[in-house]
C-alpha cells in the first residue's frame, strides 16, 4: 500500500462568493490552516465540498490548487470523485491520479439508487483505472443506500484499490 491514511481528515467546504462562484482565495486560506494545524490529511471535492454544485472546470481548478498547495507538506489529500454516472467518476478519477492527490473518496451514485451489484460494480470500474488507494463512502442519508456488509466484504476482497471506508450509517 503507497498511502496509508491515518488521523484526522477535514472533509472541507468549498467557499463561495456571493454570485455563487468558487472562492479560491477562501479555499486557500482553508487549506492554509489545516496545514499549519498538521493535520494528517484533507478530504476535498465531497458531499460537504459541494460537488453535486461544482462544474468540471470548477472542480479541476479546486483539485489543482490545493494539490499544488500541499505537495511539499506531510498532509495527506483524498478527492471526491463522485457522479451520477459510473463514466464521469471514471474521468475525474483519471483527473486526480495526475495530480499530487494522495487518494480518491467515492461514494456510489446517489440519486439512481443502484442494486448492490451496481454499486459494486461501480467500484470496480474505478478500481480497474486507478492506482492511488480508493476510500469507499457508505452513506446511506446521502446516496440512499446502504451498502451491505457482504458487499463492502466483496468489493474488500476483491477491489485492491479499494483500502478504506468512511463508513456514516
Amino acid at each position: 500500500m503507497q498511502n496509508k491514511f491515518e488521523g484526522v481528515f477535514p472533509v472541507l467546504i468549498t467557499p463561495m462568493n456571493e454570485d455563487y462562484s468558487v472562492n479560491y482565495e477562501g479555499l486557500k486560506e482553508n487549506v492554509q490552516y489545516f496545514l499549519e494545524a498538521k493535520v494528517a490529511g484533507i478530504i476535498i471535492v465531497g458531499s460537504t465540498g459541494e460537488f453535486a454544485s461544482l462544474d468540471d472546470v470548477e472542480k479541476e481548478k479546486i483539485i489543482t490548487q490545493v494539490s499544488d498547495q500541499i505537495k511539499d507538506s506531510d498532509t495527506k489529500l483524498l478527492v471526491g470523485i463522485a457522479d451520477e454516472r459510473t463514466d464521469k467518476v471514471i474521468e475525474y478519477a483519471k483527473f486526480v491520479e495526475q495530480t499530487n492527490a494522495d487518494g480518491h473518496l467515492l461514494i456510489n451514485s446517489f440519486y439512481m439508487t443502484p442494486t448492490e451489484e451496481e454499486a459494486f460494480h461501480q467500484f470496480k470500474d474505478v478500481n480497474d483505472v486507478v492506482t492511488k488507494p480508493i476510500m469507499m463512502y457508505n452513506n446511506p442519508f446521502t446516496a440512499n443506500v446502504d451498502l451491505e456488509n457482504e458487499t463492502i466484504y466483496k468489493i474488500d476482497q476483491e477491489l485492491d484499490n479499494v483500502q478504506y471506508i468512511k463508513e456514516s450509517t
